[in-house]
């Protein structure tokens, strides 16, 4: 991967937006690479060694995204928790029956 940020301006205020951007950028690789660690079979302890952080922290950086998103997701569905809970059941147990 490369990141390229342009830098050249010489107002600072202009630096600081690139920076900003690149950091947005930057954080979301992090959490698609950690999905695809995870999806590879990576344990929490690995990331988290790999990121430099405690394996609860890695834990509760990509989890807090997947409850967030989680969160939207049900609001727009209109579902009840139960009602989403018994659909992802069923779609679990249709999956395992593959």
């Amino acid at each position: 991967m490369r990141l390229a940020v342009e830098l050249g301006s010489v107002d600072p205020l202009g630096q600081l937006r690139g920076l900003r951007a690149a950091d947005r950028q930057l954080d979301l690789w992090q959490r698609e690479t950690i999905a695809r660690a995870r999806q590879q079979g990576a344990s929490w302890s690995q990331i988290g060694e790999a990121l430099g952080v405690s394996k609860q922290a890695a834990w509760k950086l990509y989890n807090d995204d997947v409850r967030e998103l989680l969160a939207e997701i049900r609001q727009r569905s209109g579902l009840s928790d139960d009602e989403a809970q018994r659909l992802a059941d069923d779609e679990r147990a249709a999956r395992a029956g593959q």
